[in-house]
């Protein structure tokens, strides 16, 4: 088990910043399918802007156009979770600042 662990913290800390937020909006989205908790799961890391976001999409979706089905699925599933979670808090926080200021 252990080495199965230190695999995976290995592969994590290889990632860059973009494939870290893409793998914490497909982690995310899965977690959050199987409870319905967007409270709980539906939290937008931290600094990460509504045109981040938007690049994210973008990259995922021209990555995706040659991988198998089940890739191109778990790819929109994150892009879902991107636009419906992420991007909505995003422009509510954007919203309550406006409103504050």
């Amino acid at each position: 088990m252990n080495d199965i662990r230190n695999e995976v913290r290995r592969q994590i800390l290889s990632l860059s910043e973009d494939e870290l937020l893409v793998a914490t909006a497909i982690l995310l989205s899965l977690r959050m399918k199987g409870t319905g908790n967007v409270d709980k799961y539906g939290t937008v890391p931290e600094g990460l802007t509504k045109a981040h976001c938007k690049r994210l999409i973008k990259a995922m979706r021209s990555k995706c156009t040659t991988e198998s089905a089940s890739v191109r699925e778990t790819g929109e599933c994150a892009v879902d979770y991107i636009r419906n979670v992420w991007i909505p808090q995003i422009m509510q926080v954007k919203s309550n600042d406006t409103k504050a200021s």
